[in-house]
Parts: C-alpha cells; structure tokens; sequence
C-alpha cells in the first residue's frame, strides 16, 4: 500500500550536476533518476521529525535495483555512523540521523545490481540541527 509522504515531496526533471541547489530543510527532493529505476516513495517523515530526530525513508525498488543513502557535511564529508539502510523484500528501509549541530545533507543512491558504482543521486533533502547530535545508527 503506497502511504502519503508527510514532507512537500519536490519532483526535479533534471540529472544532479554539480553546484545543483539542494531543497530546503523538511523538503525532499526527488530526482529524474527516481523515476528511471523505477522506484516508488512508501514513506517518509523528512518534515515531521524534530531537529535531533532519525529522518525515516522507505522506498519500494524492483529486485534488481539496489539502493544505499549517506548524510555529509557541507564540505561533503560522510557522517559514518548517523546513516543506515537494509532491504526487506521489495522495500527498501534508509535512516539518517544529524551528527550535530549544523546543516548536513542527505542523498538516497540507486544502481542496478550489476553496476559497480552508485553514480545515480534518485533523491535528497537536507536536515538542520540546532543542538546535540542524533542517535548513532546500526
């Protein structure tokens, strides 16, 4: 059953090129690349969670898509242990946590099971903190 995204949900037609504006924070970002693997937006809670909070984002994808996600700084370093992602059948579950205080950017990468490298950015939104980092995630 698809569920109605609580976030304003930003559709872009266009490939991420570098420099490309990113939305602002509580909105997420959906790429051209979204739509050419095929993958459906279940859930998500990028809006509704509080500034410490895990941001939630479930994808359906097929079977032979694979997906990942990280969060970085604005210099773009990964924020390793404040993202995880495991698939359940068809349903691909991603969490990001903020590291702290700040403005940190998180991404949603698919490829298909084939292909050696996530080159394809399907979707991201941005996440600002004011306080204490969030949970360190498993």
């Amino acid at each position: 059953m698809e569920m109605k995204p609580t976030a304003c949900v930003i559709r872009i037609e266009s490939k991420l090129s570098a420099g490309a504006p990113l939305p602002p924070a509580g909105r997420f970002l959906v790429r051209e690349y979204f739509a050419e693997f095929h993958l459906k937006l279940i859930e998500e809670n990028v809006a509704a969670a509080g500034p410490e909070e895990v941001r939630v984002v479930k994808v359906r994808a097929p079977a032979d898509v694979v997906v990942a996600g990280d969060i970085r700084d604005e210099a773009g370093n990964k924020q390793r242990p404040y993202y995880v992602y495991a698939r359940e059948g068809e349903v691909w579950t991603l969490r990001f946590s903020p590291p702290g205080k700040g403005r940190w950017y998180a991404r949603i990468y698919a490829k298909r099971e084939e292909d050696e490298r996530y080159d394809h950015t399907a979707a991201e939104f941005v996440i600002e903190s004011e306080g204490a980092a969030g949970p360190v995630l498993r």
